[in-house]
C-alpha cells in the first residue's frame, strides 16, 4: 500500500502540472502578416478643427475643419512582406470662416472645398514592419521609416518604447476602443513633439509649438485604430503675430475585421488566476488495485 500511495501522489502531481502548465502557456498574438487574410480593411473616419487669434497686423480670427475617411486594405502578405493600401474618400471636404485680416488669408469670410483623395500601397517589411516600398511618388520619404499602419503587439507593456513612422512612442497605458459598438482592448501610445509646424505662415517661417500625439493599436493585430492630436502654436513678429490651435481625432468606422472583444479576464492567464482555475478543479480519485498499480481519475468541473 505504501507503494501504491507514493503512485497515487506522483500521480496527481504530474496530472495537475499538466493542468497548470496547459492554462499558464503564453498564447502569443500572431504576427499580422500571417494573422490577418487577404482583402481585411479597416476604415478610420478623421475629423481636424483648427482655429486662430490674431494680434496687430494680424488681427481676427480664422477656423477650419475638415473630415474625412481613410481605408486600409491588406492586399497580400508572404513571409517577407505585407501590402497594404491606403486610400482617401473622393467625397471629403474642409470648410473654414475668417474676420478682420484673415478674410483675404482664407479667400474670403467663408470657403470650402473638397480634400485631395489619394492613393499609395505600401510594402512593410514582415519582420520589422518598417516601409521598404512605395506605390505613390508623393510618399518615397517614407522608406525606410517604422510604418505608423500598424505595430507588433506581441511583448508590449505599459512604458515599453515602440517604433512609429519617424519617432518612438510609448506605451502609457492599456485603454478599450469602441469599434463599430465593440470594446476593443488597445495600446494607447504618446508622443510629443516640444516644436512642431502649425497651419499658417509668413515666408518660410510657420507658427510652432508643441503637439501630443495620441495613438491606439489593438492587441490583437496591432492596427492603429483610433488617433488623437493636440496641437498649440504661436508666430510673434514685429508687426504682431497670433496663437493657433489643432485639435484631430479619428476612429474606426468600418472593417471586416473581427476584433478581440475587451473583458476584465486577460488572454493570457496571469499565476493570481490559475488560483482561482484551481479552485474550480474537482480532483475524485477513484483508488483502485489492478495489479499492483493505483489508478487516479480527475475530473474537471
Amino acid at each position: 500500500m505504501h507503494v501504491e500511495h507514493k503512485n497515487l501522489k506522483v500521480s496527481i502531481l504530474v496530472s495537475l502540472i499538466v493542468i497548470v502548465a496547459t492554462f499558464s502557456t503564453p498564447v502569443t498574438n500572431a504576427h499580422p502578416s500571417d494573422s490577418l487574410p487577404v482583402g481585411s480593411y479597416w476604415t478610420l473616419t478623421n475629423q481636424v478643427h483648427q482655429e486662430l487669434t490674431g494680434t496687430g497686423s494680424f488681427n481676427g480670427t480664422w477656423s477650419r475643419d475638415e473630415k474625412y475617411d481613410v481605408t486600409f486594405s491588406i492586399l497580400g502578405h508572404d513571409s517577407r512582406a505585407i501590402s497594404v493600401r491606403v486610400s482617401e474618400a473622393q467625397d471629403d471636404s474642409w470648410s473654414s470662416n475668417a474676420t478682420d485680416s484673415w478674410v483675404k488669408r482664407n479667400g474670403g469670410a467663408t470657403n470650402h472645398g473638397a480634400v485631395n483623395p489619394f492613393t499609395n500601397d505600401y510594402t512593410l517589411d514582415a519582420a520589422t514592419l518598417m516601409v521598404i516600398g512605395v506605390s505613390n511618388n508623393n510618399f518615397t520619404n517614407s522608406v525606410g521609416q517604422f510604418s505608423y499602419i500598424m505595430i507588433s503587439p506581441q511583448g508590449l507593456s505599459v512604458g515599453s518604447q515602440v517604433p512609429v513612422s519617424m519617432d518612438f512612442d510609448r506605451v502609457d497605458s492599456s485603454q478599450s476602443v469602441s469599434i463599430k459598438g465593440v470594446n476593443v482592448d488597445s495600446w494607447m501610445l504618446t508622443w510629443t513633439g516640444p516644436r512642431e509646424r502649425g497651419y499658417w505662415h509668413v515666408g518660410d517661417t510657420y507658427s510652432r509649438g508643441p503637439e501630443m500625439w495620441t495613438e491606439y493599436f489593438d492587441k490583437t493585430y496591432g492596427l492603429r485604430v483610433a488617433h488623437a492630436t493636440h496641437g498649440i502654436y504661436r508666430f510673434n513678429g514685429q508687426d504682431g503675430g497670433w496663437r493657433e490651435t489643432k485639435d484631430s481625432t479619428s476612429q474606426t468606422s468600418e472593417t471586416n475585421i473581427t476584433f478581440s472583444r475587451s473583458s476584465s479576464s486577460s488572454t493570457l492567464l496571469q499565476p493570481y488566476v490559475l488560483g482561482g482555475i484551481a479552485l474550480a478543479i474537482v480532483i475524485v480519485a477513484v483508488l483502485t488495485t489492478r495489479r499492483g498499480k493505483a489508478i487516479v481519475t480527475l475530473k474537471v468541473s
